[in-house]
């Protein structure tokens, strides 16, 4: 019984101990041929998932996804994964976009800080800024967590898609600090920016949120 509660503690350990940094030099070593450096490419490179009105999905950001390099004032590599939605003109649509802890130890934890593009079919920008981020705790055991919304409004009736990337520019460093909740006086746990990671998705949600914060880098 010993033995079993030892290799479980170590087993979370190691699930919780990847370096980010490493996930993103293996990362970066991947064959440059193989990425996509416009939209037009990116569309073309993944098989979207589809969503639909108030529809929720969860995605993972992970190896073997396909590979976009982004230059928004800071050039970085990611992993993407491309969402497709119908859209008629004049329509606004939106996108509630939560970034999920990952592990529930005391160890330190790893979160993607999530970077999203609104897209026609032709590849062209819609949207890319998010116009709010929050911090929360949905329940006791599944950490922090970082939700962001964007928005846009649809010039035509037809196919549209949501790219969903990792803004690797600060990929290692503390986005945040998770304070415990349930034992008071236990350290808090850094979350650090991660390559990879899983990311929930909502359509047009029915619940909107107002408080905001700024992700600081330490």
């Amino acid at each position: 019984m010993i033995k079993l509660f030892i290799g479980l503690i170590l087993s979370l350990f190691a699930g919780c101990a990847a370096s980010p940094k490493g996930v993103y030099k293996s990362l970066s070593a991947a064959d440059s041929d193989s990425g996509a450096y416009n939209f037009v490419d990116a569309i073309s490179f993944a098989r979207p998932m589809e969503i639909s009105n108030k529809e929720k999905i969860e995605i993972k950001l992970e190896e073997g996804d396909p590979i976009i390099w982004l230059d928004v004032g800071r050039p970085f590599k990611s992993y993407y994964k491309l969402i497709r939605f119908e859209g008629n003109s004049g329509e606004l649509v939106s996108f509630n976009i939560t970034s999920l802890c990952q592990c529930y130890t005391v160890f330190r934890e790893t979160i993607v800080y999530p970077i999203a593009f609104i897209l026609n079919s032709d590849g062209q920008v819609l949207s890319s800024n998010p116009i709010k981020w929050k911090r929360k705790h949905d329940f006791l055991l599944t950490g922090l967590q970082l939700q962001g919304m964007w928005e846009a409004e649809l010039p035509e009736d037809g196919k549209y898609f949501l790219l969903i990337a990792a803004d690797n520019s600060y990929v290692g460093l503390t986005l945040a600090i998770n304070y415990p909740l349930l034992i008071p006086d236990s350290p808090e746990t850094y979350i650090l920016s991660s390559p990879s990671g899983k990311v929930r998705v909502e359509m047009n949600p029915e619940v909107e949120f107002n408080d905001s914060f700024v992700i600081s880098v330490q």
